[in-house]
């Protein structure tokens, strides 16, 4: 007898389509999160964040989220490379 086991593959959203997804711009973001847009550039290019950075960025997204009645995303959600990790 073979058992069966159902993998369920979560893939990570890039922040940078997260932030789209949302119809936000990077300065809209910067706004709501208090992060400078440089540093949003540097996240959405790959480049290492603090994990406070990341906190913030993740909280202003959730704030948009929770505005279109969605579903809060997680830290392990977005794609983004947090120091210490």
């Amino acid at each position: 007898m073979v058992a069966q086991v159902e993998v369920q593959v979560t893939k990570k959203i890039p922040l940078a389509r997260a932030r789209v997804q949302l119809l936000l711009s990077q300065r809209a973001l910067s706004e709501r999160s208090g992060i400078s847009g440089p540093t949003i550039v540097s996240a959405e290019h790959g480049e290492i964040i603090r994990a406070l950075t990341a906190q913030a960025l993740l909280n202003a997204l959730n704030e948009v989220r929770a505005e279109k009645g969605w579903e809060p995303w997680e830290l392990s959600d977005i794609d983004w490379k947090i120091q210490g990790d």
